[in-house]
């Protein structure tokens, strides 16, 4: 097949690429494009989680929890991102088993985190 307004027989091979801009462009604002109010939060949710979940892990290794416990260790940074963004009375958070980080995020109390 052979597009006639270029005569490329593949489209992929007949875009142009955009220009480069020049050297005196500035690329980035002055002001953080993310608040350092809300990083803070967003971190203070993920250490609070891991912290949490490292305490179900040692209380699970020593036996004083029956069943099983899902840990979302490396996982905290997404969930307490999302966590933190959402706003209380208008977004809905729906948790899955590994995201304790976002639920203390959205303001869930910790012993719910744990249930």
């Amino acid at each position: 097949m052979t597009f006639p307004e270029s005569g490329c027989r593949f489209r992929m091979h007949c875009l142009t690429l955009p220009p480069v801009p020049d050297s005196d462009m500035q690329a980035f604002t002055s002001e953080p494009a993310i608040q350092r109010d809300f990083l803070r939060s967003v971190f203070q949710s993920m250490l609070r989680a891991r912290i949490l979940e490292n305490k179900l892990s040692s209380l699970y290794k020593a036996g004083k929890i029956v069943g099983g416990v899902y840990l979302g260790r490396g996982q905290e940074a997404v969930s307490a991102t999302l966590g933190t963004a959402l706003i209380q009375g208008t977004d809905f958070f729906a948790p899955l088993i590994r995201d304790q980080a976002g639920r203390t995020a959205f303001g869930e109390p910790l012993i719910d985190c744990t249930r």
